[in-house]
């Protein structure tokens, strides 16, 4: 029991630990005029004299930024749950009833979070077929008209 124990807390260390870790690395690099202007970039633009005016991101980038982290997000908790189980059904094997509960609980874990997929999938499906444009005789009416209809 304590050996399970100790390897689920090694785990829980392990995948958060590593991840902050090579993320960390990642994003060290040395300070100077390029890396400045290569962060300004995105945030705003530099007018004649040479002044940085900052201007929020656009809605729709920040849209796309969000939706492919989240993407990222479910394919690797995907990932961990589906080699979580066959893991936890090999060390059922040699350690017991306690691993056996475990490999039951991670099966329940990856079935329901498959069903969440599917089900999100089917609702993201199913709000691209409902919005569709106006039609394009909605869009040449005059503001005049438009405001004379509503009196």
């Amino acid at each position: 029991m304590d050996i399970v124990f100790t390897v689920v807390l090694l785990v829980l260390f392990l995948v958060t630990f590593v991840p902050a870790v090579r993320h960390a690395r990642r994003g060290v690099e040395p300070l100077d005029g390029e890396v400045f202007r290569g962060r300004m970039r995105p945030m705003g633009r530099a007018d004649a004299a040479g002044r940085w005016v900052l201007m929020p991101q656009s809605p729709e980038v920040v849209r796309r930024a969000r939706q492919r982290r989240a993407l990222q997000l479910r394919k690797r908790l995907l990932l961990c749950l589906a080699a979580l189980v066959p893991i936890l059904a090999v060390a059922a094997v040699w350690l017991g009833p306690v691993v056996w509960a475990m490999q039951a609980v991670a099966d329940l874990l990856l079935a329901g979070y498959v069903a969440f997929l599917v089900r999100s999938r089917k609702m993201k499906d199913q709000d691209t077929a409902v919005v569709r444009p106006l039609p394009a005789a909605r869009r040449s009416e005059t503001l005049g008209e438009a405001a004379s209809s509503f009196r």
